[in-house]
């Protein structure tokens, strides 16, 4: 106990040195610039001596100004500032390092103080709960205090510490943790209430943020994002993680979109999109973690989506890294909960509505674009999945009077894997080639193109294994060939047009696909010495088409 009184003593000893020296550097900055706004003040009175001894002249009319053109709002980039910090270690330290510390030790001495009594058993629950709202209120309140008494009396020249919007943000994230501890500890409160309470909470962070900088937000976003590791009960209640969790991912994209900060928005999407994995395999908690993904989709959709809904503006064509990005994030969990579930029916209808809705919104706006492919490639990996997943217990045949009586496994289920499989295969392959032409730029018809070639070919060789298991199977041919038909006449429609932004390139891409698909038909259909010369007879049909 002694030593740490000690070491409290000697933060204290260089905080009091440090801010003597700010002092007299402060006094020495204003002696030298009332030395020298002396003389400026006093050619300022000779000078309007002389302008109130002239006749004033008459103003000559001006024709109105045009107001100026409404500047778009598009997200800020990441980019490092140009300026370079001259102060030295003391000032850095005294002004922003010890500030920082000690929110940080404020926000996590609040939530550990509520854990603390829960394991001594020091006070009640209600009492817990209440000094944990007085001690929220009271940040808040002070870091406001700070804020105000910061505008009125502040200083040219002098760093900003931050100390009004770290105080709000350790009272906010305590505020967070205090309204989840009495939900999912206690059970004080309803649903219905928690969200109500940590909507208000949300709701004034996102206010304060809008007043305090980016520093309230960036540590307001880590604290409310891991509040619910700190204060944890013995039995999660996956509900009331996934509310809470809606609120505060709500509240921080509506913030990244009213400031327009890329990295919040990003670091918001990174944070939900891992609270999916804790207690992914849970069957019991399937459907909070399914509410978690779809919430968060939605939200992307509607606040980060750039040129859809509320979200910001894009370039006409451009594909925007943060919005194809947020999307295909979501939909990473959407296909680890199919995975983790075996392929559940509510998971694999979330991920089917998932998919078709990033297709839409992709449509819409072509700033999603990108996650058109990603969204190709996890449907074509659950379909794989689904063919090559074996339950090694399913596969022993009953023995006695049940022989016979329990259909195959590999054979079971056809109708779902066929169905799922065909409806991807199209939903990518029809709205690929649809979307040929209406980018003025050409990265978006080529991404298309590229989700209408992978997903309909990996989604039928993953369909052939799980029910012809690499035998020859002229039903599954036919329907590469099919496919393969289907490229060559898109190839052929498509080289009839006239020229446009990327159309070439995905022309030459529906070109592939028609080969790569005449050739996953002649190795379906056949084998040994026929396959072989059948492949290479393709060698000249291949070669007239890259001539092409």
């Amino acid at each position: 106990m002694s030593a740490f009184l000690f070491l409290i003593f000697v933060v204290a000893v260089i905080l009091a040195f440090n801010a003597s020296r700010r002092i007299s550097r402060v006094e020495k900055r204003l002696s030298e610039i009332e030395r020298h706004l002396a003389p400026a003040a006093a050619l300022d009175a000779e000078i309007s001596k002389i302008k109130a001894a002239q006749p004033e002249p008459k103003p000559e009319p001006r024709p109105a100004a045009a107001p100026p053109p409404a500047q778009p709002k598009k997200w800020k980039p990441l980019k490092k500032t140009e300026e370079t910090d001259q102060r030295t270690f003391e000032e850095r330290f005294g002004t922003r390092w010890a500030v920082w510390v000690g929110g940080v030790a404020l926000a996590l001495g609040g939530i550990f103080l509520v854990q603390y009594s829960i394991e001594q058993g020091l006070i009640g629950p209600g009492t817990r709960i209440l000094l944990g709202a007085l001690l929220a209120a009271v940040l808040i309140v002070a870091g406001e205090w700070a804020r105000r008494k910061e505008n009125l009396s502040g200083i040219a020249g002098l760093p900003t510490a931050h100390i009004p919007g770290i105080l709000t943000a350790a009272g906010t994230t305590i505020a967070y943790a205090d309204v989840y501890a009495a939900y999912g500890l206690y059970d004080f409160l309803t649903p219905g209430v928690a969200f109500v309470l940590l909507g208000l909470v949300a709701l004034a962070t996102l206010a304060a943020a809008l007043l305090h900088g980016p520093a309230l937000a960036a540590l307001g976003l880590v604290g409310a994002y891991l509040a619910p590791l700190l204060v944890a009960a013995e039995r999660p209640d996956y509900w009331a993680l996934a509310i809470y969790l809606a609120v505060v991912t709500a509240a921080s994209f509506a913030l990244a979109l009213a400031r327009l900060w890329r990295w919040l928005a990003i670091t918001a999407v990174a944070f939900a999109t891992l609270w999916t994995f804790p207690g992914i395999s849970d069957a019991s908690a399937l459907a909070p973690h399914v509410f978690h993904v779809v919430i968060g989709f939605s939200l992307v959709a509607a606040f980060i989506v750039a040129g859809f809904l509320f979200g910001p503006d894009t370039a006409p064509g451009r594909v925007d890294e943060v919005s194809s990005g947020a999307l295909a994030a979501y939909l990473f969990a959407a296909a680890a909960l199919v995975l983790a579930n075996h392929h559940d029916g509510a998971a694999v209808l979330a991920f089917a509505a998932l998919t078709a809705a990033t297709v839409a919104i992709a449509w819409r706006s072509e700033a999603a674009v990108g996650a058109v492919p990603a969204a190709s490639v996890l449907a074509a990996l659950v379909i794989a999945d689904w063919a090559f997943n074996t339950n090694l217990g399913s596969t022993i045949a009953p023995a006695g009077p049940l022989a016979g009586s329990v259909p195959e496994p590999q054979r079971a289920a056809y109708e779902l894997t066929l169905a799922t499989g065909i409806g991807f295969a199209a939903l990518f392959g029809i709205s690929g080639y649809l979307a040929q032409g209406r980018s003025p730029q050409p990265w978006a018809p080529m991404l298309w193109a590229a989700s209408a070639v992978l997903a309909p070919i990996a989604i039928l060789a993953a369909l052939y294994y799980r029910i012809a298991g690499f035998e020859r199977s002229i039903p599954f041919a036919g329907l590469a060939l099919l496919l393969a038909v289907l490229y060559a006449l898109a190839t052929e429609a498509l080289g009839k047009r006239a020229p446009r932004p990327g159309l070439a390139a995905a022309g030459a891409t529906f070109a592939t696909g028609a080969v790569a698909a005449l050739a996953l038909a002649l190795t379906l259909a056949l084998e040994k010495g026929w396959l072989t010369l059948a492949l290479a007879l393709m060698v000249p049909g291949v070669a007239w088409v890259a001539e092409k």
